[in-house]
């Protein structure tokens, strides 16, 4: 009996043991994921990141499944905005670094084909008389040179062949008469064989055969039979289409990209597939008023006929390339009105993106040449632009939306301080050279030295950092305030101005009025800008001799 007890037991304890094997990876696995769940506090979205979520669930924008936030990188900047690597992937965002080189600029231009006006001929009345029948009676008819188009009867032509007939009985005696009998009707375009046929009285003259004196397509009818002509009245307009002219509209800013002798590539919708290459042989001087473009010409060989007059022409002109220019893909660029942006990728963190205000130069193809914005080196954004632009939208970051001043770069309440006094002496500086005043510009000179040289690089952060570096150079002025004189001061002051303005425009901080200003004549006649709390011109580059030089461009 005990023996049975003690084997009972004993499978007692196995399936205990099974049971408790079996439990515990679950509870370990329970375990773990609550453990996860409880370090992943936060969750978001991998297409939009702005998305926070104290638990798991779902995106109420995409739908797509919420994922634990990572650890975010605490040094962007407040202007930047940053894509998770699932979200640049989703999105398919590309970059492409900047770089000078030499594009080919390529303009696309659309215009039609033309008849060669050089090719247009009048077939003329060159004695009066009266349509007796039309061989050709429609316009569009094909005809050749001396194909007999008409027949007319005329009292002067008949009055012509009596002289002429008159005359070759006496031309031994009299050869002059002849010869002037004859001259009269080849006056009148007549030909040899049919002058040599009414001498011998073997032409119709009651419905003389009027020839072609052209070939081409017949493209105005001007008489009807019965109708009664003057002397230089017009009978038909015949057109020759063996060579057309390719009339492209160039618009007013693409003036500067087109030119004569350029390679031109164009193509008809009636031969797909079909590309044909010329040069441009000539451009219209004048504009179209009403159009704002001029004309654009090819000459196109059309022996075979293949375009006729009036069909739609695309094109595309390659005038000479464009060396070692900034240029980006058409697709970085994001239009936003007055102002074009791109998205410049952090140099030291990938995955992190500002908005740029750039400045365009032509258009060069599919790119656009950088005048002002960019460096050679950087990264822009070429796809999946929108997605990085809406993704700042949506997390209130500088976008394609947002004003320009709203991009202004924030920073440290202390280094906002010193840009007021940076200013301060800027301001008082300014105010000493347009009064000539050595003594009180030696002095600001001074003390704008010394505020200048109280910033440094620690003061600025992300954005706002690399906006001081590109202008810090122009805020180190040189020079002993106790000897320097008044041209070197506002030789200096010219550079000053060009960061400070730089500055101003790019970092927020208390400027009180102030205003831009703008001289032709300074900087040897280049021009020079300037800042004033005052928007009265008053020239700190010429002082009393040039004092009202100068326009106010803009307000800060």
């Amino acid at each position: 009996m005990k023996k049975k007890q003690i084997i009972g037991l004993i499978i007692v304890a196995l399936c205990a043991g099974a049971i408790g094997w079996m439990v515990k990876p679950q509870s370990e696995e329970h375990h773990h994921h609550t453990e996860e769940a409880s370090e992943a506090e936060i969750w978001t979205c991998s297409m939009h990141p702005q998305i926070r979520s104290n638990e798991p669930g779902d995106c109420p924008i995409c739908g797509m499944e919420l994922i634990p936030l990572e650890e975010e990188n605490s040094a962007i900047d407040a202007s930047e905005i940053s894509l998770t690597e699932n979200a640049r992937k989703l999105a398919n965002v590309q970059t492409e670094v900047v770089g000078r080189t030499d594009a080919m600029n390529e303009i696309r231009l659309s215009g039609k084909v033309k008849p060669d006006e050089r090719l247009v001929q009048s077939q003329t009345a060159h004695f009066p008389g009266r349509i007796e029948s039309l061989t050709v009676d429609f316009t569009g008819a094909y005809v050749d040179k001396g194909q007999v188009i008409a027949r007319i009867y005329s009292p002067d032509l008949l009055v012509a062949q009596r002289e002429l007939q008159e005359a070759a009985r006496m031309k031994e005696t009299q050869p002059h008469l002849y010869e002037g009998a004859k001259r009269k009707l080849q006056n009148w375009t007549i030909p040899t064989h049919q002058i040599e046929a009414m001498e011998k009285g073997t032409i119709d003259m009651n419905s003389f055969p009027v020839l072609a004196n052209n070939s081409g397509y017949v493209t105005a009818l001007n008489v009807a039979q019965g109708d009664y002509v003057n002397r230089g009245a017009v009978l038909y307009e015949i057109t020759g289409l063996d060579k057309v002219w390719i009339s492209l509209d160039v618009y007013e800013n693409q003036l500067g990209s087109v030119s004569k002798g350029d390679k031109v590539t164009y193509t008809v919708r009636s031969q797909p597939g079909m590309e044909y290459t010329g040069v441009i042989d000539y451009l219209d001087p004048v504009l179209q008023g009403s159009r704002r473009t001029l004309e654009a010409r090819v000459v196109h060989n059309n022996r075979n006929g293949e375009l006729k007059p009036e069909m739609i022409v695309s094109a595309v002109v390659e005038s000479d390339a464009v060396s070692s220019e900034i240029s980006v893909p058409s697709s970085a660029v994001l239009w936003t009105g007055e102002r074009s942006v791109v998205y410049v990728e952090n140099p030291t963190n990938t995955g992190v993106y500002q908005l740029r205000n750039v400045e365009l130069g032509q258009q060069l193809g599919r790119r656009y040449q950088v005048i002002d914005g960019l460096k050679a080196g950087e990264k822009v954004v070429v796809n999946g632009t929108f997605t990085v632009d809406a993704a700042a939208q949506l997390a209130s970051k500088p976008s394609m939306m947002s004003s320009g001043e709203d991009a202004k770069l924030e920073v440290k309440s202390s280094t906002q301080d010193k840009l007021r006094e940076l200013l301060s002496a800027y301001l008082d500086w300014q105010t000493a050279l347009h009064r000539d005043d050595l003594p009180m510009a030696r002095m600001a000179f001074r003390t704008f030295k010394d505020r200048a040289g109280e910033l440094n690089m620690n003061d600025f952060e992300g954005a706002a950092h690399r906006a001081f570096m590109e202008v810090s150079s122009g805020l180190k002025v040189s020079g002993e305030s106790e000897t320097i004189a008044m041209e070197e001061m506002r030789t200096q002051f010219y550079s000053a101005s060009m960061a400070m303005i730089q500055l101003t425009e790019k970092i927020e901080y208390e400027t009180g009025s102030l205003y831009k200003l703008h001289c032709p004549m300074a900087h040897s006649d280049n021009g020079a800008d300037w800042m004033s709390a005052d928007p009265e011109v008053l020239n700190p580059y010429f002082g009393s001799s040039m004092l009202k030089c100068g326009e106010v461009v803009t307000q800060f």
